[in-house]
């Protein structure tokens, strides 16, 4: 809007006449040369201004669209999970991947890759159901920081660093698989 001002003052200026150089070098009338107390000059300053300030406002929406729209992988997670729960190893983490997400793909030979979103509809107990990529219990994850915190079940960065949380915790054998694999307390 104040970009919009400013053009439309110069303009004005422009067409009276008062914003050529001879108004400018003629000082005896100042209501040529000024717009509420400011010379053109200082208008068409603050009109550059305000288009390099909207250029710089334009390259900042970019980059957080670009960080809205980023899709991160679940081997990204796991290995933040891993450094913020330095107990719940990398190999831990993608053995429960694995065996709780794609027990169907193990045969195949394939790991889990950016989209791989899990949910078992197959009720454990009244109401409860396993979902995410480790397949977390509702009540389970609700128990967590991050189940507390109200973040969803189905965010690969939730589900890793809450399992990483059970592990630091002593609660890492609540998932009866791979006894073998450090960091499976």
């Amino acid at each position: 809007m104040k970009l919009l001002t400013a053009i439309f003052v110069v303009v004005i200026l422009t067409l009276i006449g008062g914003a050529t150089a001879t108004a400018t070098a003629d000082r005896s009338s100042p209501s040529a040369t000024t717009y509420q107390g400011k010379s053109a000059v200082w208008w068409a300053k603050r009109a550059v201004q305000a288009r390099k300030d909207a250029n710089a406002l334009t390259v900042t929406v970019k980059q957080l669209r670009r960080s809205l729209h980023y899709n991160p992988t679940i081997d990204e997670a796991v290995k933040l999970a891993h450094i913020a729960y330095p107990n719940f190893t990398e190999a831990r983490a993608w053995q429960i991947i694995e065996h709780e997400s794609c027990k169907h793909c193990q045969n195949l030979g394939y790991i889990p890759t950016a989209r791989t979103h899990a949910y078992n509809a197959t009720p454990v107990g009244p109401g409860c159901h396993a979902t995410g990529i480790v397949q977390f219990l509702d009540c389970t994850y609700r128990s967590t920081p991050y189940g507390k915190a109200g973040v969803s079940i189905y965010s690969p960065y939730a589900s890793l660093l809450a399992a990483g949380w059970m592990h630091q915790t002593g609660r890492g054998r609540e998932w009866a698989i791979g006894r073998g694999i450090s960091g499976s307390s």
